[in-house]
């Protein structure tokens, strides 16, 4: 069980605040909840900064790529300077990378993007249950992550595929091998996913 904050609060509560006070532009009320985090212990100070890390991406992104590396940096140097008797040090790159993001241009799309990837997923792993084969292509089997055995037997398998297309080129390919990449029910929730048509991402 996580342990509550210096304050009794809960340290879930405190991570999911700073966030939306960051998203709502609330720098200060932000620096208080990562306050409350990184002066309880060094582990809630790290995950501080895992967090704005992540926002760099899940809320800014593209809209404002300059800030990622600041993020970065500045969250670098608090997890290398947090000491308990010193925790001035830590609050100053924590403040920093703070406003910064506060401050951005913010734009959801990037965490859109990924959520449609891991739609993806599930849908695949739906269909595996119901016994349905989904023929992935190759960049989509490694990005899911797939052990090393299982992407190397279809690297194999798609190189058998490749040899085929050079015999007999691309009509000779049959929907098991690389005619049906995707099935058509795998469409509709990826449109959902990022809230879209299904016209693009």
């Amino acid at each position: 069980m996580i342990p509550r904050t210096i304050h009794n609060l809960g340290a879930h509560e405190c991570i999911s605040a700073m966030q939306k006070f960051i998203r709502r532009g609330m720098e200060r009320e932000a620096m208080e909840m990562a306050v409350e985090l990184g002066h309880t212990s060094k582990g809630f100070a790290t995950w501080v900064t895992t967090r704005l890390e992540i926002i760099s991406h899940e809320d800014v992104g593209l809209a404002a790529p300059e800030i990622i590396p600041l993020v970065r940096t500045c969250c670098e140097q608090a997890r290398a300077w947090w000491n308990a008797d010193k925790l001035g040090q830590w609050r100053m790159p924590i403040g920093t990378a703070i406003r910064a993001l506060a401050r951005a241009a913010k734009s959801r799309e990037g965490d859109h993007f990924q959520a449609a990837v891991d739609r993806v997923d599930h849908a695949v792993a739906d269909h595996a249950a119901d016994g349905v084969v989904v023929d992935l292509p190759r960049h989509i089997v490694v990005a899911r992550g797939h052990h090393a055995a299982g992407v190397a037997a279809d690297q194999q398998r798609h190189q058998a595929v490749d040899q085929s297309v050079v015999a007999t080129g691309v009509a000779g390919l049959g929907v098991g091998d690389r005619g049906a990449l995707l099935l058509p029910e795998l469409l509709p929730p990826i449109a959902t996913a990022v809230g879209g048509n299904g016209g693009s991402f």
